[in-house]
């Protein structure tokens, strides 16, 4: 019905699921069936080599195309390359990896705005105080106790801010982690990273 046809097959083997496309997100069921009853000109060959690196495949290419043109010998085999040798040369990863590097440019401008943002704010708030520093030290104060004082101060402020803002960051990375490709994992470098920065900003601008 429809259009559709009743296709009867007979199985020789069961194969465990496995990416196939690139952008594949997770392992997926497929069905393989000889090249002479469905050829098509783009085909897979899913080998398992001793050395799973990426030179170490490229220069079993000859080995593969050998061992094809044993098998038939008027097999036009145009084009032979590894998976690693397709994915570098795909436009459509090539996108990808330049919107990726786009976005990462975007996030070091937003950082870099922050810890500005973050110093100057600080800054302002210590040049407040000015007039009670000199208070403590009519009062007796020590250089050392005011210095102590004013960054432990800012170090209450920028650590609630900061346990704060790292909450919202994993909430907001798990809403969009169904946009990502790939697992989409937490990133302990670059929110540690982005801490750490923050921290420092704060720092010195409370020194």
């Amino acid at each position: 019905a429809g259009g559709r046809r009743t296709v009867v097959a007979r199985v020789v083997g069961i194969v465990a699921p496995s990416r196939h496309q690139l952008l594949e997100d997770r392992l997926r069921p497929h069905v393989f069936t000889p090249v002479g009853q469905d050829f098509r000109s783009s085909m897979f060959l899913h080998a398992r080599t001793s050395a799973p690196t990426a030179d170490a495949e490229a220069a079993m290419l000859p080995d593969v195309r050998r061992e094809l043109l044993m098998l038939d010998a008027e097999l036009p085999i145009i084009s032979l390359e590894t998976r690693p040798m397709f994915r570098d040369r795909n436009f459509v990863l090539w996108v990808l990896r330049a919107g990726a590097n786009i976005f990462v440019g975007f996030g070091v401008l937003a950082l870099f705005m922050s810890v500005v943002g973050v110093y100057g704010v600080k800054a302002y708030v210590v040049a407040r105080r000015t007039r009670e520093i000199g208070i403590r030290v009519a009062l007796g104060a020590t250089p050392r106790n005011v210095v102590r004082m004013i960054v432990r101060d800012g170090y209450v402020t920028t650590v609630l801010g900061l346990v704060a803002g790292l909450g919202l960051s994993v909430l907001a990375g798990s809403a969009i982690r169904s946009m990502l490709f790939g697992d989409g994992r937490f990133d302990a470098t670059v929110i540690f990273g982005s801490v750490f920065a923050l921290a420092i900003a704060a720092t010195i601008a409370a020194w």
